[in-house]
């Protein structure tokens, strides 16, 4: 997930998700995330619950701050306690656009 925005200035971003379980077993994931100074990163719901191999569009990634100076990095984990999912997280500052 990348984006970016404006420096120095308060920002929200939504990256909506869809994600497919390739297991046939049923399967229940906990998402976690990296912390930083610089930015919230919430995940809405925060574990998510599949029978067996399903497809679904279940989840968002919102991301909130401010005063963002050049790149921020994070990222986003879902577990089942035994597999592991990354998802890297990138957010970069541009100077605000003069119209």
């Amino acid at each position: 997930m990348a984006a970016r925005v404006e420096k120095r200035e308060k920002f929200k971003i939504e990256f909506p998700r869809t994600v497919t379980n390739v297991r046939t077993s049923n399967s229940k994931y906990k998402a976690t995330t990296t912390k930083t100074s610089q930015c919230n990163i919430k995940v809405e719901p925060s574990i998510l619950s599949y029978q067996g191999n399903e497809r679904k569009t279940i989840f968002i990634v919102i991301v909130t701050g401010e005063k963002v100076e050049n790149i921020i990095s994070a990222s986003l984990e879902w577990s089942d306690g035994i597999h592991l999912v990354p998802s890297p997280l990138v957010l970069y500052a541009i100077n605000k656009t003069i119209t």
